[in-house]
């Protein structure tokens, strides 16, 4: 990826967690974000060009193998940081959304691993 943005990679989770549920399309993907159609088809067109995404015209998304391990680890850190804020922190669930979502892109792979620790242990130690 030339550069990874927050807007790259929202889009390259977004489109992961759509292809749970079945196929992506540029408006599924649009509705899903809240944004407009070009705003997708300049955003996927950026992603396609760094081999992340493949989309034929009409046709559905697909993440490439580089860009499903780039989806995988920012949905990780996503549900790691939401469930912290609101499993450990008791932040209301919507907030909790909201800011993991803000932070799961600029913390390092080291604090987030040490935080999936800390919440492990904070855990087996309330069972």
């Amino acid at each position: 990826m030339a550069r990874r943005t927050k807007s790259a990679e929202d889009y390259l989770e977004a489109i992961a967690i759509l292809e749970e549920t079945g196929e992506v399309t540029v408006t599924g993907l649009s509705r899903f974000l809240g944004v407009k159609k070009s705003s997708v088809n300049a955003a996927i067109s950026r992603l396609a060009t760094d081999g992340l995404v493949t989309h034929q015209k009409y046709g559905p998304l697909q993440l490439t193998k580089k860009g499903e391990e780039i989806a995988r680890d920012i949905y990780w850190r996503h549900k790691l940081l939401r469930h912290f804020f609101r499993d450990v922190l008791n932040i209301d669930s919507d907030i909790a959304n909201d800011e993991a979502c803000k932070v799961e892109h600029c913390l390092s792979r080291e604090s987030l691993e040490k935080l999936d620790n800390l919440i492990k242990e904070i855990e087996w130690s309330r069972s």
